[in-house]
């Protein structure tokens, strides 16, 4: 019998010698903070009985560690409950279209071709970009909520936030990232920062079509636009024959001679620039009047019609501004300035000791905003400085009203 209990106890002995195994043996993935807590590690051996009440005492302790948050065995609980994949499915469904809205798009800022020397910007472009974003937002019932942090708590490098459902990021002046909903905002800034757009080929089609819409309306260039997207919103915004007729007839009844393309509005700063530049080119020589008699021509035909005609109209003015003063014509120099009072530059002065020219625009009240024989002086202007263009037609009514309105000023001057 004796002999029988020692085998016993001896195989006993073996058994539990050889039931124990390391943590990491078990198959269980542990938090090695928790662990160190507990005084165990994972190449600590334990009996599977051991194991058991480890693992208990691990669940108690790790839940406790997270606030009552639940562990991580529920891999068993998801084999447990029964899965919905047709609702899974319609989510998943979903998903790709929520996430073509919310997509950004990568924006190029260029100089405009006639100042590309440099960016019209100011040195601390964040501050200056963050002030007219703010105001966009403000004038549209908005608000500018700007990100300083990112979702892993670093420093956003540039400027980025979102008003509604926009969303921007300037990365550099000239480099931006926008949604569909934010191309309104930064058409906006490139214009109020003297700048086009570079058209880019990788734009998805919805935000190609939306970004021409904006630039159109705002009279901003966008550079290496396709001839085939030109001519496909020309055609869009083209009627039968018939309505067109009938709608300029309509138009030419309703609207004053003076109401044409009056969005756009010079800025003082940048105009300053492009007529010292435009004073270099007149006089170096006959091509730059060469070019200016070709711009005037494509206005005339309606080469500006996509894109906005006040912006180009401001330009050939500073143009042929420069040409008279060249030519020491002060009458043609006054009639552009006046004519430009449209665009709401209110006068030119030449800033004195700048032997290359430098000037300097005092801008003036909106065009809108100015009495009735104050538009009647800047139409008249208008047609003396660009005779090139197409005029229209007006009725006999408006005809006499201009006429009576200068007659009047006349009398004034006179008197």
């Amino acid at each position: 019998m004796t002999e029988t209990n020692e085998k016993n106890n001896e195989m006993e002995v073996n058994q539990t010698t050889e039931a124990k195994k390391k943590l990491s043996e078990y198959g269980m993935d542990f938090d090695s903070a928790v662990l160190e807590e507990m005084g165990y590690s994972a190449d600590k051996e334990l009996t599977q009985a051991e194991f058991d009440e480890f693992r208990r005492k691990y669940s108690e302790k790790s839940a406790s560690s997270k606030k009552g948050q639940e562990t991580p065995a529920p891999k068993e609980a998801e084999a447990e409950s029964p899965a919905e994949p047709a609702e899974e499915t319609a989510e998943e469904a979903k998903e790709p279209e929520e996430k073509t809205a919310e997509k950004q798009e990568e924006v190029l800022l260029v100089p405009h071709k006639e100042n590309d020397d440099e960016m019209n910007v100011d040195e601390d472009w964040i501050t200056r970009y963050d002030r007219i974003m703010t105001k966009y937002a403000k004038d549209h019932d908005q608000e500018w909520k700007r990100e300083f942090k990112d979702e892993d708590g670093n420093d956003i490098q540039g400027l980025k936030g979102r008003m509604g459902d926009a969303e921007i990021h300037f990365t550099a002046p000239d480099k931006a990232k926008a949604n569909i909903a934010g191309i309104e905002a930064l058409v906006n800034l490139a214009k109020e920062t003297g700048q086009d757009i570079a058209y880019n080929e990788k734009w998805s089609d919805a935000f190609k079509e939306k970004m021409v819409a904006a630039c159109n309306e705002m009279g901003i260039n966008i550079q290496g636009l396709p001839p085939q997207i030109e001519n496909k919103e020309k055609e869009t915004k083209a009627l039968p024959e018939a309505e067109k007729e009938a709608e300029n007839k309509e138009e030419t009844k309703a609207l004053p001679a003076h109401e044409v393309d009056d969005r756009y509005k010079i800025n003082a700063k940048i105009a300053g620039g492009r007529l010292a530049e435009y004073a270099l080119k007149a006089a170096a020589g006959e091509t730059f009047e060469k070019e200016v008699a070709e711009q005037e021509k494509q206005l005339a035909k309606g080469f500006y019609k996509v894109t906005g005609e006040g912006k180009p109209t401001a330009e050939l003015l500073m143009k042929k501004y420069a040409i008279a003063m060249k030519k020491g014509d002060n009458e043609t120099a006054e009639t552009c300035v006046t004519a430009l009072q449209r665009y709401g530059a209110e006068k030119i002065e030449r800033v004195p000791n700048e032997p290359q020219g430098k000037y300097k625009v005092v801008e003036g009240k909106p065009y809108a905003e100015r009495t009735d024989e104050e538009k009647a002086r800047i139409d008249e202007a208008m047609s003396k400085a660009l005779p090139g263009l197409k005029k229209e037609e007006k009725t006999e009514e408006q005809a006499k009203t201009n006429v009576a309105v200068l007659a009047a000023q006349k009398q004034k001057t006179m008197e």
